[in-house]
């Protein structure tokens, strides 16, 4: 079920164009983008005892990285980002900035700057639907889980029904809540869906309609190789046409 804080707080911020942010967030090398995470060590420098050459879970820096290529009001800055008080969570890079490594602290870093979330939690009779609420939306996500008593999770880009260059988490066991910040250009473009067979005919007006079954077309006796008048050959010069016209009609709504 949907959630949203009773306590809504005014946004500070408002959230980074999400159209700009695909453009600058250093995508995982397996799933669409460029990045290892040797890759994403050497673009954020910074000195040699920095966390991320031993890190696992390089997702908040991922954002780090985009928030910081965005600038401004949107970068994380230059004070170190602390987590339950005086835990620090962030390490300063080559560029001067701070780049967040615990995804525990992106959380209240996001939240304090954009305002609250919507949160959503597993559905425990089916967790597939974890993410249906967020479907036909953009924006930044964070699944937060627990393993061993340790709090973990992820976060990344959500990009309508998908995360954007990213691996699917939800699977993961212990999944406890999805916050969801979704940003003002949010889109996500109706999908089409592909003509059937009855579609395509009655485009080009080969079968009139009293000939269509909910199955598709009634068999007609005629083209039968048992009736007098059907012939093999009438029915594969109708199946040539059918195929062309298909053919045809694709064409036709891609060009639209």
């Amino acid at each position: 079920m949907l959630q949203s804080s009773a306590e809504m707080s005014v946004p500070k911020v408002e959230l980074p164009k999400f159209g700009q942010m695909i453009l600058l967030y250093p995508g995982y090398h397996h799933h669409g983008g460029k990045y290892h995470n040797q890759d994403l060590a050497e673009m954020i420098g910074g000195n040699h005892t920095n966390p991320i050459r031993y890190l696992h879970n390089t997702s908040p820096l991922r954002l780090s990285v985009a928030l910081n290529r965005y600038g401004g009001r949107h970068a994380i800055g230059s004070e170190p980002i602390t987590v339950e008080g005086d835990v620090i969570a962030s390490f300063i890079g080559r560029d001067g900035q701070q780049y967040i490594y615990q995804n525990t602290a992106f959380g209240p870093f996001l939240a304090g700057k954009y305002g609250n979330p919507l949160l959503e939690k597993p559905n425990k009779k089916d967790p597939s639907l974890l993410m249906a609420t967020f479907t036909g939306k953009q924006g930044i996500v964070r699944l937060v889980s627990y393993h061993h008593d340790h709090p973990g999770g992820h976060i990344a880009l959500w990009d309508c029904d998908h995360f954007f260059q990213s691996p699917d988490w939800t699977s993961e066991h212990h999944m406890i809540s999805v916050e969801f910040w979704e940003t003002p250009d949010s889109y996500c473009a109706p999908k089409r869906q592909e003509p059937s067979l009855n579609d395509i005919l009655q485009y080009y007006r080969l079968i009139p309609r009293h000939q269509e079954t909910p199955g598709g077309l009634r068999h007609n006796q005629a083209t039968s190789d048992h009736s007098p008048g059907g012939s093999r050959r009438h029915r594969l010069r109708h199946g040539h046409q059918v195929k062309e016209h298909r053919r045809r009609l694709t064409a036709d709504v891609v060009k639209s």
